[in-house]
């Protein structure tokens, strides 16, 4: 079975800053173009907290207004798409919170433990920032992808995994037309040896918490997405009636990362989650699965997190003893997880 850290590492090397193109992945330039009716340029990150319950709730969080759904076209490749977007946010929990640990502790107070120092944000929801939807009417072709200062998500069409994000340094980065990169890459090779564009590797760790940690969809279904439109109608015997499950997520950013990405990096990463998220509902995998983030932790200081290297196993069996503490006894709690996830640029 496919962990969910397979996933997250192919769409971050996707993600990535344009740099050496690999042989595996086409790289166009697009101008998406809203065509709902609606215009003005994208919508901003700047928000305040909203609460609710995991399913989506109609509050912008404060900022720039933006509609339920929209409707976005573009070409890229020598074909054109439709993007038929409606908000959802369901993978963040209403009590989502970010983290800061071993940040500097106002006032000194040397005596606290490494808990009481994490310095706690009152946290920016973004949640008006992220949609999911279907492509050019086809409901195989899923989307899912953040519009705050532009597009910046994955989709599916066809044989290929689309990822699309605004240009860097673009000229309009503030107009409704700002050019954005896209890049493809054939469902069947998603799961191949990658590495970011810029020459460096993104590294993610999953940790389960307890016996109950769930797994990805198998690699067979993965390959019948990459055959098939509608990879679901040859393969399924009985109809889709389990009960939603909720997996939270905790979801870990080291010095590097927090480093490479600045003040972007929880968009960048809650953008990664979502795409996750969207792919694990898919009907064909039979589980109803939910992934929720109910926190983000930034390690400010090396010293504070795990030990990371490049061996592997060690780096995961360092990082899952590490998170333990971070964790709450009781699964009532807002900020329990059931699974844990390192983002590491090292």
């Amino acid at each position: 079975m496919l962990l969910l850290e397979s996933l997250l590492l192919w769409f971050a090397s996707c993600a990535a800053p344009a740099g050496a193109a690999k042989s595996l992945t086409e790289r166009d330039v697009t101008v998406p173009v809203r065509v709902d009716g609606h215009q003005g340029p994208f919508p901003t990150t700047t928000t305040t907290t909203t609460r609710g319950d995991y399913s989506n709730n109609n509050d912008d969080g404060g900022g720039v207004p933006m509609s339920e759904s929209a409707s976005y076209a573009l070409r890229a490749f020598g074909q054109s798409f439709r993007l038929d977007i409606v908000r959802d946010h369901s993978f963040i929990s209403p009590a989502f919170t970010v983290a800061h640990v071993g940040a500097p502790q106002r006032g000194g107070g040397g005596g606290a433990d490494e808990l009481a120092r994490a310095v706690r944000e009152s946290g920016a929801n973004l949640s008006h920032c992220f949609f999911a939807g279907h492509v050019n009417g086809d409901a195989s072709a899923t989307v899912a992808l953040s519009a705050c200062g532009g597009l910046r998500g994955a989709f599916r069409h066809g044989r290929h995994q689309y990822f699309i994000r605004p240009e860097l340094n673009s000229s309009s980065a503030v107009s409704a037309r700002r050019r954005h990169v896209i890049t493809r890459r054939g469902v069947s090779q998603m799961f191949a040896d990658i590495e970011d564009d810029d020459g460096e590797d993104d590294d993610v760790q999953r940790c389960g918490v307890n016996s109950t940690a769930f797994v990805g969809p198998s690699r067979e279904f993965l390959e019948r997405l990459g055959r098939s439109r509608n990879p679901w109608t040859a393969a399924r015997s009985k109809r889709f009636v389990s009960l939603p499950r909720y997996v939270e997520t905790l979801v870990v950013a080291d010095e590097a990362m927090a480093s490479y990405h600045g003040a972007d990096l929880k968009h960048y990463l809650l953008t990664l989650m979502a795409i996750a998220a969207r792919l694990y509902r898919h009907p064909s995998i039979r589980n109803a699965v939910h992934l929720v983030v109910v926190k983000l932790l930034v390690i400010s200081n090396e010293e504070k997190g795990p030990k990371i290297s490049s061996h592997a196993a060690l780096t995961l069996r360092n990082f899952c003893a590490w998170q333990k503490k971070f964790n709450k006894g009781s699964d009532k709690h807002p900020e329990y997880y059931d699974t844990a996830i390192l983002f590491t640029k090292q």
